[in-house]
């Protein structure tokens, strides 16, 4: 009789181990990356790509995400978070690492991220400022910003950098991490 006992509580349990599982892997949806498609670039007045910039010139930090697929991708977030929404391009001297300024204050962004965003396949989110602050030159596709009052580049090595992340509900987060060297000559 004991051993009957004891063969139905292995038993129970196996079954019980098997029905976890399934519970779980069948509440799971199977992520997969977005199909997103990031390009960073900086640009020259005349919208150049270049890495080497005039001493005074302006320079223009191009950034685009593009669906590249075939179907709807939704985000949503907030700027609060260690990697914010809006991208901030942060230059910083390559010499001695220190931090030159930023392009813009993403706390001075007027619009609400809370809401989350659509992109349907084919679009694609443009957000194009420049280090001076020229309006002409500014393109963002949702929301807007205000520039801080930097003054242009002295000659020297810099580098800028940023992180960038989307939430994806229906997929794995989007991440973007950038460092590019240029040049002021």
């Amino acid at each position: 009789m004991r051993k009957i006992v004891v063969f139905k509580r292995k038993w129970i349990a196996f079954l019980v181990m098997i029905h976890a599982i399934l519970i779980v892997t069948g509440c799971v949806e199977n992520m997969s990356l977005p199909p997103l498609k990031a390009q960073f670039q900086l640009l020259d007045i005349s919208d150049n790509p270049t890495n080497s910039f005039r001493e005074g010139e302006d320079i223009i930090f191009d950034y685009q995400i593009v669906n590249s697929g075939n179907k709807v991708v939704s985000w949503e977030g907030t700027n609060g978070g260690s990697i914010p929404l809006y991208p901030v391009f942060q230059i910083f001297n390559k010499t001695d690492n220190s931090l030159v300024g930023s392009v813009y204050d993403p706390k001075l962004i007027g619009f609400d991220l809370n809401l989350g965003r659509i992109l349907m396949p084919g679009e694609r989110v443009v957000i194009k400022v420049t280090w001076l602050g020229d309006l002409e030159k500014t393109e963002v596709s949702w929301g807007g910003l205000s520039y801080p009052k930097n003054l242009p580049l002295p000659k020297g090595e810099y580098i800028v950098e940023f992180e960038h992340m989307l939430e994806t509900p229906k997929f794995e987060n989007f991440k973007v991490q950038v460092l590019l060297d240029f040049e002021v000559n």
